[in-house]
Formats: C-alpha cells, structure tokens, sequence
C-alpha cells in the first residue's frame, strides 16, 4: 500500500506574485529607493526557486529528499566576439559604454558579466563564459546588453534570447543575435539595439558526473524517473516499484 512522503512543486511559467515588505518598527516604503531595490530582489528570488527546472520540495515525512531537486546535466561555453551597432545611450556624445550580462537562471551567483568597452558602439571582447544548464529542452540563454554609466549605475539597453533545444551537445554554433528593447514584442513594435556575436557549445555531462558513480542516467527526462524510483526504493527496498511515465506540475 502506497502513501505520500512529500510533495514536488514546480511552476511551468512565472506566476504572480503580491507581498508586503515591512522592517520591524516601520515600513520600508518610508526609506527611498529601497522598496524597489528590496522587492526586486525578494521577486528574482521566488522566481528562480519555483519556475522549473526549478523544485520546491515539501517533504511529509522527516528524511533528506534533496536528491529530488534537479541537477546540472551540462553546461554552455559562451565565447562572446563583438558587438555592432549598438544603440547610443549617450545622444550628446553619441556613444556608449557597453558590457553584457549573461544566464540561464536569474541569480547572482549563476550570472556573468563581460567587461565594459569603453565609448564605442562597436565593442570587440573575445571572452569565454561557463554557464550550467539543468534542462536543455526547456531553458533559454539570456544576453542582456547593458550601458555602464557609472560606477554603480548601469542602464539596460536591451536583451536577446536563445533556445538550448537548437544546440546539439559539442557541436559549436556561431550566431548574430538581434538585441530588441523588449524581445517580446510583436513585430511592429521592435526596437532593434544592434547586434552580439556569439559562439555557443552546449557540453553534456557525462552520465557519471550527472547521476554519480555506478548510475546511469542518459537523459534529463530519465533523471526525473530516477529520481522517482530511487525515492521507492529508499522507502521500500524489498520491492520494485515502476516510475510514473509523466510528472504533473503545478
């Protein structure tokens, strides 16, 4: 007879989120600046914690259920080239100081950050970035284009969005990427920033690295029913329990 030890939760796109912020004694709307600064950051957070490949684990029973949480399966080496025509923040001077932020998933220590050309809207940076990757089917490449107009003030200028599913593993892709305002936008409403060159390779852990020694796991779909397994068998070893053949999310 079965029974619930916990529950997987995981949301398939960003939801909405409403919260108060208070200090204790006072409300942090009465220092300025601070609410936005403060909510941004609590908003990144959550965000990141509960949009797949992203987990939320709440277990029904005491016990370690930290293996259920998703782990890299590989990762992608970004070599960012140059940039080209990029759109002049500085209309009196005519230029810009550029730099590009990179991820996949939206936390500080999960970000890189190129070094800032000084005054050109053609900036030339030859770097190479590592970022992790936990879905390649799913997750998407984030280059946000951004203008450093001091030294603790940045502007964003605009952003573009690459889909892992495109990228076979060790195969490198080189790429012109169109930087937009809002790359969201419909069509008529574009407002093109000029354009990155990238050279992108998606590298696959091996199966080793990704399961540990002696597992083996192929796929990021067969790590979700490994994780399902293993979770039976720790429970019940005496018995082998069949893996559901999808997962459903909240």
């Amino acid at each position: 007879m079965g029974f619930v030890v916990g529950v997987v939760l995981d949301c398939v796109e960003q939801p909405e989120l409403g919260f108060d912020l208070k200090f204790l004694g006072g409300d942090v709307a009465a220092l300025p600046g601070v609410e936005k600064l403060i909510d941004n950051s609590i908003r990144t957070a959550l965000m990141d914690s509960m949009v797949w490949p992203s987990r939320i684990v709440l277990p029904m029973i005491a016990g370690d259920f930290s293996f259920l949480q998703m782990h890299s399966v590989g990762e992608l080496d970004i070599k960012l080239i140059e940039g080209k025509n990029l759109k002049k923040t500085d209309v009196i001077m005519g230029k810009t100081d550029p730099f590009v932020v990179m991820y996949v998933r939206q936390t500080k220590d999960k970000m890189k950050q190129s070094t800032c050309k000084k005054g050109t809207v053609n900036p030339v940076w030859n770097e190479s970035f590592k970022v992790e990757v936990e879905d390649p089917e799913t997750q998407k490449l984030t280059l946000r284009l951004m203008d450093n107009e001091s030294l603790e003030r940045a502007e964003y200028v605009g952003s573009c969005e690459v889909s892992l599913g495109q990228f076979k593993p060790n195969v490198p892709k080189d790429m012109w990427l169109n930087v937009q305002k809002d790359p969201k936008a419909h069509e008529e409403a574009i407002d093109h920033c000029g354009q990155l060159h990238v050279i992108i390779v998606y590298n696959k852990y091996s199966n080793e690295k990704i399961a540990g020694e002696g597992d083996d796991v192929i796929s990021t779909h067969e790590r979700k029913v490994y994780d399902q397994q293993t979770l039976a068998e720790k429970l019940n070893p005496d018995s082998v329990v069949d893996a559901p053949n999808h997962q459903t999310r909240v």
